[in-house]
């Protein structure tokens, strides 16, 4: 994962609004993607041109930005910045159950941006290391639970101890050069058949 995010996707219905935004954003050296005058099109927008992060305007037409906002994450991965004129408790609220990485109130300027974007970019960052640990915690315990269940099926099969069982299973993987898993597995469907 990059650093920084370099494609910003911006969706903005106001023109003059988007103008303004385009041209901050190039200025500090991020490539946009669009505008898009409205959700449906950012929604387009989003599932086209591959951005790094998305900026949206929480009120536009045909789709809501945080609505559209959710959507991305969920299917494409995309964090986004809701960018919105109004700032009371609701839509901050909305914008935290959205999962949105940042809020920014209307109109923003260049440094604001720039701030913003880096923020939620190192949130979006940690968020995703933080699932990746917690999908390989899960993964090495499902495997653990493979593997226990292969060595009780030999404890009570053949008799052998927890330990010998275990060694076995080891003995199995390393002369088949198999992960010891592999062998577990192979060892549960074969006692499913029976």
């Amino acid at each position: 994962m990059p650093a920084h995010p370099s494609r910003i996707l911006v969706a903005e219905d106001e023109h003059l609004v988007a103008t303004d935004l385009v041209m901050h954003l190039r200025d500090a050296g991020y490539k946009v993607v669009g505008p898009a005058p409205d959700g449906e099109a950012a929604l387009e927008f989003a599932r086209s041109a591959d951005p790094d992060l998305a900026l949206l305007d929480v009120r536009m037409p045909k789709r809501d930005g945080l609505s559209i906002a959710g959507e991305i994450y969920e299917e494409l991965g995309i964090p986004a910045i809701i960018l919105s004129a109004f700032s009371d408790d609701e839509y901050v609220r909305m914008a935290q159950q959205a999962g949105v990485f940042g809020y920014l109130v209307k109109p923003a300027t260049g440094g604001q941006l720039r701030a913003c974007i880096e923020v939620a970019w190192g949130a979006y960052v940690r968020a995703c290391q933080s699932s990746k640990v917690n999908a390989d915690l899960r993964r090495k315990l499902e495997e653990r639970r493979i593997v226990e269940r292969a060595k009780w099926i030999l404890v009570q099969r053949k008799g052998l101890s927890e330990a010998d069982a275990m060694h076995a299973l080891q003995r199995h993987a390393r002369s088949t050069r198999r992960k010891i898993v592999e062998v577990a597995q192979q060892l549960l469907d074969a006692n499913e058949l029976i």
